[in-house]
């Protein structure tokens, strides 16, 4: 029988009376490349928050490595989040000031890595994504598909055993997408990281080893 890394039961997320999705179920196995598509307004975005414990639901159950999130302090939830989850968004998010090295290295510091492996791990990473050589660069000399790879680089940071990832290609050409697809394949493959992909694009659904469409707040 097939591990799961994620489970949902009847969520119900609302703001007020707009309701965003109801009576939500879905299961996702440890290891596997998901992609979650859908309309604008479906709802994966805030599946994705969620699921990644930045939001809680109004009602329902989600189950992350074997724990009820949907019952944890915020305390709690952080550190989960910390230790077994990281996060990818389509905008970046890179200190404008700080180098590629350090807005990677920042990733760790809630887990008190001690600079000398923090600096030795975050250079393997950077290696990883092919970004060997740009350690010094500052954010605004790299392309767009070069920031994705920072992004991607400071999510692997705490070897997380779950991977969200949020419209990842969003604001790429074709060719840097299709980049980014296949390093989030190969991190899935080589490092049995569950990998899931919130997004429009096609391309994320031809490799994804699962498909889940949202729509008007289900599950399709």
């Amino acid at each position: 029988m097939m591990e799961r890394a994620i489970k949902v039961l009847n969520i119900h997320k609302s703001y007020g009376k707009s309701v965003i999705l109801n009576d939500l179920s879905l299961e996702i196995p440890r290891g596997k490349f998901v992609a979650i598509m859908g309309p604008s307004g479906s709802g994966k975005s805030t599946l994705l928050h969620l699921l990644g414990g930045l939001d809680k639901p109004t009602s329902g159950t989600i189950i992350i490595d074997g724990e009820d999130i949907s019952k944890l302090s915020d305390k709690k939830l952080s550190r989960l989040r910390n230790k077994i989850i990281g996060f990818v968004f389509q905008f970046f998010y890179l200190q404008p000031f700080l180098n590629v090295a350090n807005n990677v290295e920042i990733a760790s510091m809630p887990s008190r890595l001690n600079t000398k492996e923090r600096k030795k791990r975050a250079l393997h990473i950077l290696k990883m994504v092919g970004l060997e050589g740009k350690e010094k660069s500052l954010p605004r000399q790299l392309s767009g598909g070069e920031m994705q790879r920072v992004a991607i680089a400071r999510a692997m940071m705490n070897q997380p055993k779950i991977l969200i990832a949020d419209e990842p290609t969003g604001n790429l050409d074709r060719q840097n997408s299709d980049n980014i697809i296949n390093l989030l394949k190969n991190i899935c493959v080589k490092n049995n990281t569950t990998v899931i992909v919130a997004t429009h694009d096609e391309a994320v659904a031809h490799v994804a080893d699962q498909t889940i469409i949202i729509d008007n707040g289900g599950v399709k």
